[in-house]
């Protein structure tokens, strides 16, 4: 029997907390499909039930247990960084930030609706020709993806990192890691893979402060630690977050 974990969230409220109106527990919401633009409780805001959907009770309890271990370690560290607006991290603060960065790049909320659209399709094929349906796909096939997270942290780590700061001017969504690249080259294979030449990766941590993690071969020129950035660079950003919203942007401002 498959049982399904209980209510997730999709983005940590502590982070969604740094992107909250002046009450700090409303922030103003785009909702991408009915594009409609509300004021919401942060509490309301990105859960979704039954979004890991496994087989087991011991499979549900270790996986929540992971997820949320990596968001507990990763939220001292944020906060950190946002009140001393420095990356003056020890080893274990950054290895906790990169993890927390790795999961959400692991696009783990889209990999699962495929997973479970493809296993539905298969289970049908497999009924159709009389044979079990385990030859074509497992219900929990999705969860090596979970496996690769600390590989994707050891990447991220290698990377140039900066902050970059704006006057409350960042959004983020409910794919908060978002990645570009605008230097890299590449005529027959895609350029966002974290190792490729030029990639760049960002992280809004704040309305006001965006964690940046540049490509340690193409931007090594560059040395300081916090860059200002062009109202056109802020946009960038912005433009990315909704491009890579699976259906929500957030703001502290109304004005998207």
């Amino acid at each position: 029997m498959y049982t399904q974990a209980k209510i997730q969230n999709v983005v940590p409220h502590f982070l969604l907390k740094n992107f909250s109106c002046d009450d700090g527990e409303h922030t103003w919401c785009y909702d991408k499909p009915w594009r409609k633009i509300e004021e919401k409780k942060i509490r309301d805001l990105s859960n979704e039930p039954g979004l890991y959907p496994v087989k087991g009770q011991q499979h549900e309890s270790n996986l929540e247990r992971s997820i949320n271990k990596m968001e507990m370690n990763a939220a001292p560290v944020i906060r950190k960084v946002i009140d001393t607006r420095s990356l003056g991290l020890s080893a274990d603060e950054r290895s906790h930030l990169c993890l927390f960065m790795a999961l959400h790049l692991s696009h783990i909320k889209t990999a699962l609706k495929h997973s479970d659209t493809l296993s539905q399709q298969l289970n049908g094929l497999a009924t159709i020709l009389a044979e079990p349906a385990a030859v074509y796909g497992q219900p929990n096939s999705w969860l090596p993806l979970f496996e690769v997270i600390p590989d994707l942290a050891t990447i991220l780590d290698s990377k140039l990192w900066f902050l970059l700061s704006s006057d409350k001017q960042f959004y983020t969504s409910d794919n908060p890691v978002v990645k570009q690249n605008t230097a890299g080259k590449y005529s027959n294979r895609s350029s966002l893979g974290l190792n490729a030449d030029g990639i760049e990766i960002y992280f809004p941590l704040s309305d006001s402060l965006l964690l940046c993690l540049l490509c340690e071969r193409s931007y090594g020129f560059l040395k300081n630690s916090e860059l200002l950035v062009s109202p056109a660079n802020i946009e960038n950003m912005n433009a990315l977050q909704i491009a890579s919203a699976t259906r929500f942007v957030f703001s502290s401002g109304k004005s998207f």
